[in-house]
């Protein structure tokens, strides 16, 4: 019996050629959007306006998700920012989605978040993606930057990039009663 290199029986390679190729043909992907109205108003908000709206959720656990269309990493990991508002939404948890785009960019920004179905709290920085914004924000070394406060409306962690233990965090903060 003929084998290729790495093992396999010579007879085995078209069929697995075969079985690859329609898989990827059969791949489905789900669609999330809904119409950009239902993403509601595009907040433009400056460091002090963030804090009011962060307020205004007070005793509610609150992720902020600083992001940009522009951003490779960011549009990887809106989606997750989106479910776990749909995940945690009924159990106290309130997102906050702040672009760091250009103002002037609002319509690829709404756009986007009808895509991705992000029927959240919308903003955009006021200033864009200017250091001003990010020093305003309190949003250090880039984005995607993450902001978690607990029921209370104090700070309880930053993840800057790696969302890793994020969601473990939330759900520590929403077992706590209000």
């Amino acid at each position: 019996m003929q084998t290729y290199p790495i093992g396999l029986p010579k007879a085995l390679f078209p069929s697995l050629f075969v079985l690859l190729f329609t898989g990827c043909l059969n791949s489905t992907s789900i669609d999330h959007s809904i119409p950009v109205e239902q993403v509601g108003p595009l907040h433009p908000v400056d460091g002090e306006g963030l804090r009011a709206m962060v307020a205004q959720h007070q005793g509610n656990v609150i992720l902020v998700d600083f992001w940009a269309t522009w951003c490779g990493p960011c549009v990887h990991s809106f989606p997750h920012t989106v479910e776990l508002s749909h995940k945690y939404g009924k159990q106290g948890l309130s997102v906050i989605s702040v672009s760091m785009n250009d103002p002037e960019d609002s319509d690829d920004v709404l756009a986007f978040l009808a895509k991705h179905g992000a029927d959240i709290e919308n903003c955009i920085s006021a200033d864009g993606g200017s250091q001003t914004a990010y020093e305003e924000f309190g949003v250090e070394g880039g984005i995607p930057f993450y902001r978690v406060y607990d029921r209370d409306g104090n700070e309880a962690q930053t993840f800057l990039g790696s969302t890793d233990g994020m969601e473990d965090l939330i759900e520590q903060l929403l077992a706590q009663l209000p």
